[in-house]
């Protein structure tokens, strides 16, 4: 969905679609993901299970949670650790679902989180911990 409106419109398009729908660090992010991907950099590889709103969602509600709607810290904790439990229970095929759901986990607990560069999903991480980052620089100012 994304990649086809930025790709009729540009950034504009995606801001404009998501526009009070999420916090304006979240809509930057996508908007970086999405822009890599059109571009053929940094786009999660064929060996990803999961698809890329559902990723979106799990990066971008981690920066809410985060930021914006700390409120709903907790509830969010316990849906991840939940969605972390189905993906370990798919099998080894899915370990590297495992390892990002245990990355955003770190994040929500102020750990440090990395994953491999050839996880597909470090991208993703490397863009919620910026937005992040980001926010709390801005809080500071």
């Amino acid at each position: 969905m994304l990649a086809g409106l930025y790709a009729q419109g540009g950034a504009d398009a995606i801001r404009e679609a998501l526009k009070g729908q999420a916090p304006d660090e979240v809509i930057g992010a996508m908007i970086a993901q999405v822009a890599q991907a059109a571009a053929g950099t940094g786009a999660p590889s064929a060996t990803s299970a999961l698809p890329d709103e559902t990723t979106n969602w799990l990066a971008g509600n981690t920066v809410a949670v985060k930021t914006q709607m700390r409120e709903k810290l907790d509830e969010w904790r316990q849906q991840l650790g939940e969605i972390r439990v189905d993906f370990a229970g798919r099998g080894d095929d899915w370990a590297i679902e495992v390892a990002f759901a245990d990355a955003l986990l770190a994040v929500l607990a102020d750990q440090p989180a990395v994953l491999p560069d050839d996880n597909p999903y470090q991208l993703y991480l490397r863009q919620v911990i910026e937005a992040i980052d980001q926010f709390n620089q801005e809080q500071k100012s």
